[in-house]
């Protein structure tokens, strides 16, 4: 396939997206087949490395924000026929409180994740300061006379200092892998909207 027969057969795909977004994206997949080709692949075969119309189609529209794919799918609903329109009146009773638990469901996801990524941090400052905190009152006391209480209470600061500093890898796994989750969550609701 030709260069120009599969950027324009990708056009025809996205019907309806704007010119900008898909030439913005065009002119990625077309570098990548001119890179192919000044490597010493044929124009049939670097065109076929990038993949077929339909997949560069589809991963262009993946790669949308879910906004734009939402008022792509509204554009596609507004010349709808007027027996679709009262069909999809008269089963809203149906549809619209499951539409509703869907985004409820999705909203709630999302929170608890991120709920789950603020108890780790928090959990790893707060024990990091607290320590902090309690070596230096244990410090101060100890320039005071304060005594063998002080300098165990110090001990007992650096060995909690040790464990929040420890626990600074684990709350980084968990805050990339909520962020992983989260995108993860995201693609998944944007193949509803992609064709």
């Amino acid at each position: 396939m030709k260069k120009e027969y599969f950027k324009n057969e990708v056009r025809r795909l996205l019907a309806g997206y704007s010119d900008e977004d898909i030439e913005k994206a065009l002119e990625f997949y077309e570098e990548a087949i001119d890179d192919r080709m000044e490597d010493g692949m044929g124009e049939d075969e670097a065109v076929a490395a990038v993949g077929t119309p339909e997949e560069v189609a589809r991963q262009i529209q993946m790669d949308q924000p879910l906004s734009k794919l939402v008022k792509q799918k509204v554009k596609e609903k507004e010349g709808m026929s007027t027996g679709k329109l009262v069909a999809i009146i008269l089963t809203s009773p149906f549809w619209l409180p499951l539409a509703i638990v869907a985004l409820t469901f999705v909203f709630v996801f999302v929170v608890v994740i991120m709920s789950l990524l603020f108890a780790a941090l928090i959990v790893v400052g707060s024990l990091i300061a607290a320590a902090a905190g309690a070596i230096l009152a244990g410090l101060v006391s100890v320039a005071f006379g304060g005594g063998f209480g002080s300098v165990i209470s110090i001990g007992a600061a650096m060995v909690l200092l040790g464990i929040g500093i420890l626990l600074i890898i684990p709350a980084k796994a968990i805050s990339k892998g909520s962020v992983k989750l989260i995108g993860r969550f995201m693609r998944w609701i944007k193949h509803f909207f992609v064709k």
